[in-house]
Order: structure tokens, then C-alpha cells, then sequence
């Protein structure tokens, strides 16, 4: 496993997990309509914009 720095190029990978995990932990908590609400593509428009910021600090895990 390779730990790097995030590029832009991993915000669609990012955001899916990002939503996965909202709709996985927060099953219980959260309205079912909500987290079916939640968007990939969105996310990934929001990570780009985060991993485009110079003091990002995103991290990835990279298995080949």
C-alpha cells in the first residue's frame, strides 16, 4: 500500500467513498431520503475544489 498525497485526479474515487460511508454510518441517524440524496458527482465537484487548494492535506491510500 502506497500512502501519497491526494491530486485532483482522485476526487471521483474520494467522493464515492465519501458518500458510501455517510450512507453506511448514518443509516440510523440520518433520514433514508437524505443519504439517498447525496450525490457523486457533487462530492466530486466539492473534493476537486478542496484538493485544488494549495494547503490541502488529503491523504489517499494507493493499492496497486
Amino acid at each position: 500500500m502506497n500512502i501519497r498525497p491526494a491530486h485532483r485526479a482522485d476526487a471521483p474515487g474520494i467522493a464515492t467513498a465519501h458518500v458510501l460511508a455517510w450512507q453506511q454510518a448514518y443509516a440510523h441517524i440520518l433520514p433514508a431520503s437524505f443519504l439517498a440524496g447525496l450525490s457523486v458527482p457533487e462530492r466530486t465537484k466539492r473534493w476537486e475544489l478542496i484538493l485544488d487548494e494549495e494547503a490541502s492535506t488529503t491523504l489517499v491510500a494507493q493499492l496497486d
